[in-house]
């Protein structure tokens, strides 16, 4: 609806009819507005319009929406026109279609990959005697927040999806390509290890070799929780052996709407899908959207996951709609 109303708006605009990005998301809120019987939010608006403009960069972790709007070399925003505009650049979350040259991941053979992994010390990490029932389970990120020294993993890790999640009303791990699982409170040191170095057969021989499936149900097993929640990208999902299915708890995995069906995982699962359009209704990127719902979720609940742990397929109401 949002880009229906963005649409009638250039259309009340001459060709070519160019303005700041400032003033184009000003119209556009107000447009709305006026238009709708609904309240909206500012911050929202800028978002939308980012993933709107198709020769942004940003787009990549942004996510993309539509094709609407071209920046200018002089820094102003126009409307995008699909035939005048083919050989411009353009960026889409979906990096396939991104029509550039991009400077590919160094790919490392498995050997060379298995020489720096150093895996975890699980029997330091188990939690005891833990206070809660939930288990959320997610990904490193590439960038660290620091470079010499050390620091717990939960504060270690850039992205925003490791951090919103590090606040939440669970045990955490966090699933890394030089540590295998890591528990929020581990202390890390600066690594550039990344599985995406490796090739897709590589990465499940990887996963098998290094049996982080078998670690992660122990895990489980041993500190008996109710429910496991997963925030990890396909690339990290290969390592866990999909062809064994999950059935030693309530399994919730956050996954895109377009993860193929044969790339699910199987067995007591459930499954929160996540859309570009939902980035507006919470309010951060399709890279950190998983761990965005889900520490949003906990906040909701008060921390009190009863009511998921009984029923996990709530999880998607509160994605579609910030309640259950």
């Amino acid at each position: 609806m949002r880009t229906e109303y963005t649409k009638e708006l250039i259309n009340t605009k001459p060709k070519y009819f160019s303005q700041t990005k400032k003033e184009w998301e000003d119209e556009i809120y107000q447009y709305l507005i006026d238009n709708t019987e609904r309240s909206w939010s500012r911050g929202g608006i800028t978002m939308m319009f980012g993933q709107l403009i198709v020769n942004t960069p940003h787009r990549i972790k942004l996510g993309s929406l539509r094709d609407m709007f071209v920046e200018l070399e002089d820094g102003n925003i126009r409307p995008y026109y699909p035939e005048e505009d083919k050989d411009l650049p353009h960026y889409y979350y979906d990096r396939s279609k991104t029509n550039i040259n991009r400077d590919k991941q160094q790919k490392m053979s498995l050997d060379e990959f298995v020489k720096d992994y150093i895996g975890p010390d699980i029997n330091q990490f188990l939690v005891k005697d833990t206070p809660y029932n939930v288990l959320i389970v997610t990904q490193c990120s590439k960038k660290k927040t620091i470079k010499i020294g050390s620091k717990r993993a939960g504060e270690f890790y850039h992205g925003n999806q490791v951090q919103a999640l590090d606040k939440t009303h669970a045990d955490y791990y966090i699933l890394s390509a030089k540590h295998g699982w890591v528990h929020r409170d581990e202390i890390l040191e600066y690594y550039t290890h990344t599985f995406n170095s490796l090739s897709n057969e590589d990465l499940i021989t990887f996963g098998k070799q290094a049996d982080l499936r078998g670690v992660l149900d122990k895990i489980i097993e041993e500190n008996k929780y109710d429910l496991v929640i997963y925030c990890l990208g396909e690339t990290y999902l290969k390592t866990l052996q999909l062809d064994k299915e999950f059935n030693n708890s309530k399994h919730l995995f956050v996954i895109k709407k377009s993860l193929s069906k044969k790339s699910r995982p199987k067995g007591n699962v459930y499954f929160c899908e996540t859309t570009s359009d939902m980035t507006l209704l919470h309010g951060d990127s399709n890279i950190n959207l998983k761990g965005r719902i889900i520490a949003d979720l906990d906040k909701y609940l008060d921390g009190d996951w009863k009511q998921i742990v009984e029923n996990p397929n709530l999880a998607q109401n509160f994605a579609n709609k910030r309640k259950i």
